[in-house]
């Protein structure tokens, strides 16, 4: 992997997420799990770029 970010939305309480997720972090793949309906609607902002040069997103807190 090139070491960008995967965002995971899904419940906290989400067994099949938790496998994919304890892959992910067995590849070193720098996760971010979010859940909507506990995380929402606490301001967070999603920066997202898509272009002729690949795909990047930073969350962030406000």
């Amino acid at each position: 992997m090139d070491g960008r970010p995967v965002l995971v939305c899904t419940e906290y309480e989400d067994a099949t997420a938790d496998l994919v997720i304890a892959e992910l972090n067995r590849r070193r793949v720098p996760v971010l799990r979010f859940d909507p309906g506990r995380d929402f609607p606490a301001p967070v902002v999603l920066a997202a770029r898509v272009g002729a040069g690949g795909t990047s997103a930073r969350p962030r807190g406000r």
